[in-house]
């Protein structure tokens, strides 16, 4: 997402009243109901799963806002955010050759203006791919900050990358910054992607946030609030073998759902 991007989702967000977290999911892309699917799930940890197989692609994307509260104005909070992703290829139709790929990603950001008009911004994000449509194989594309970040970080672990396939873990944290009147808001941004001219193209990804620990410790009160119905502990990832079975079970067609509801205190 551009900065230009960001800076308006972040007024919007700011406009509302405090203590207001906001949940939305999108299907951008989804061309072939009978072969493609998008699954998102809020708990035990929100999630996006793509899957798509027999010449069809599927997108989506869940972005939702929480809430620091109690904080003290004008300084830093920092939350700890950690998940998994996954994307696998399974399988070639004859003739259509090794035509799958898929993508996911996600970004995790925070900011305001301030009464003199400066933005106090802080973001990460990462994003990874895998392309069999020639010789490509699995990578991951971007990882870092969104510039003009200056304490957030993130980073993966215990990621493993293969010719048709990744598997991984990733981290970090993001410094929210508080402004004068002791108000702030964060935004998760998740999307995954399969498209397949193959067998089958799946992509899975989720978060999840904790304020850390040694910081609440010096700093108790302050809390986070998601949206109503929005886990944040570990959610499993799908295994291969439950691929078909999830592809015949389970599509979910639809524009964008959008759902402002009441809190809970994490």
């Amino acid at each position: 997402m551009k900065l230009a991007a960001i800076v308006l989702l972040l007024l919007a967000f700011g406009a509302r009243q405090a203590c207001a977290a906001e949940y939305h999911e999108s299907i951008p892309y989804l061309d072939d109901p009978s072969h493609a699917s998008i699954t998102f799930t809020k708990a035990p940890a929100p999630s996006v799963y793509a899957s798509a197989a027999v010449s069809s692609t599927a997108q989506g994307q869940m972005v939702y806002t929480f809430d620091v509260n109690g904080a003290q104005p004008d300084s830093y909070v920092p939350v700890n955010f950690a998940g998994t992703y996954k994307m696998v290829f399974q399988g070639d139709v004859p003739g259509l050759g090794q035509g799958r790929w898929s993508m996911l990603g996600a970004s995790f950001y925070s900011g305001y203006f301030d009464v003199d008009g400066g933005f106090h911004f802080e973001g990460v994000k990462f994003s990874a791919g895998c392309n069999r449509i020639n010789t490509g194989g699995c990578d991951v594309e971007s990882l870092g900050s969104m510039p003009p970040s200056t304490y957030s970080k993130i980073e993966l672990s215990n990621t493993k990358i293969g010719a048709a396939s990744i598997l991984g873990e990733f981290g970090g944290t993001l410094y929210i910054p508080i402004n004068s009147k002791g108000d702030a808001v964060g935004v998760v941004n998740l999307f995954a992607f399969a498209g397949s001219f193959g067998l089958q193209s799946t992509s899975f990804i989720d978060p999840r946030l904790q304020i850390d620990e040694a910081w609440l410790a010096a700093h108790p009160g302050v809390t986070i609030t998601l949206p109503d119905g929005v886990g944040n502990a570990t959610s499993p990832v799908p295994e291969p073998s439950s691929y078909l079975l999830l592809l015949a079970g389970l599509c979910l067609i639809g524009g964008v759902f959008t759902r402002r509801s009441t809190l809970r205190r994490i």
